[in-house]
């Protein structure tokens, strides 16, 4: 397994290059839990949050 940065954090990615969507998903909660959530553009945290259910 590899990473990759997004914000100064890391986020693992597979051997077949998929983004772990839950490293993803933190790395945005924190963000917006410290004040820095400009990038959901007025949206509450959990609009961006993708539910297994959704992709079905």
């Amino acid at each position: 397994m590899k990473e990759l940065q997004l914000f100064n954090h890391p986020v693992r990615v597979s051997d077949e290059g998929m983004i772990c969507l839950t490293d993803m998903w933190q790395i945005a909660k924190l963000r917006a839990e410290s004040g820095d959530d400009k990038f959901l553009g007025g949206r509450e945290i959990n609009s961006i949050r993708c539910i297994s259910s959704d992709l079905i």
